[in-house]
């Protein structure tokens, strides 16, 4: 799928010109998104949705995110522990959050729970400098090192424009928390980066700096409970 800049949605589309298998006239159609990053999933379907009886008859398909009628979401494991495959059917209701104490529950034994330094939401099991809370709003595994979680930094230079360096924050739309990504020159006096901010949705914050101006700036991201 391609992202439009512009309207801030993703968009594709697909041309078939034939009724060949593995298509079946009548049967219902459906749409399917992946994110890479994130491992979240939708599938969104309508009675209307049905594949043509002829090759010849029914096209073009109009089938688009506007008449939807049904949607189910879920996410792949991060770990082969957990279940292959976790859905829910959201409808039009708002997307279903992962409760601080579920997601305990799902990534710690009982031995570790009754743990504090492996499970309490300062502790860092893994060492990577992330603690539960930050691993629990990151959509992170408390058990593997991941130096740069959430944060993505990429050095660009756009036809005639100066180079800057974008940071990219990406966030997970189940979690009871608040992120962004803070500034600071000394380390001490921590800003919001709302004056460079590029981007700020639900699941994604990006902030472009300067390139000029990077070598004096520290970044870090924060994380409050919701």
């Amino acid at each position: 799928m391609r992202y439009d800049a512009v309207n801030r949605v993703f968009t594709s589309r697909i041309d078939i010109n034939d009724n060949d298998t593995p298509f079946f006239a009548g049967e219902r159609g459906y749409i399917w998104g992946y994110g890479t990053e994130s491992n979240e999933w939708f599938l969104m379907s309508s009675p209307n949705w049905n594949w043509p009886t002829g090759s010849s008859t029914g096209f073009p398909l109009e089938w688009t995110t506007l008449t939807y009628t049904r949607i189910i979401v879920g996410v792949f494991p991060t770990r082969m522990t957990e279940p292959y495959l976790r859905t829910e059917n959201v409808g039009n209701q708002p997307l279903p959050s992962l409760t601080k104490t579920a997601w305990q529950a799902t990534v710690f034994t009982p031995g570790q729970l009754a743990n504090s330094d492996i499970s309490s939401w300062s502790a860092d099991p893994d060492l990577d400098g992330h603690s539960n809370l930050v691993e629990y709003a990151l959509d992170g595994d408390p058990f593997t090192f991941e130096q740069r979680l959430g944060l993505k930094a990429t050095i660009r230079a756009d036809s005639g424009q100066p180079t800057y360096l974008d940071l990219q924050l990406n966030r997970s739309r189940t979690r009871l928390a608040l992120t962004q990504i803070e500034l600071s020159t000394d380390l001490t006096q921590w800003d919001d980066a709302r004056d460079a901010v590029q981007e700020d949705r639900l699941a994604i914050q990006r902030v472009r700096l300067p390139w000029e101006t990077i070598h004096h700036q520290f970044v870090r991201i924060r994380v409050t409970e919701h």
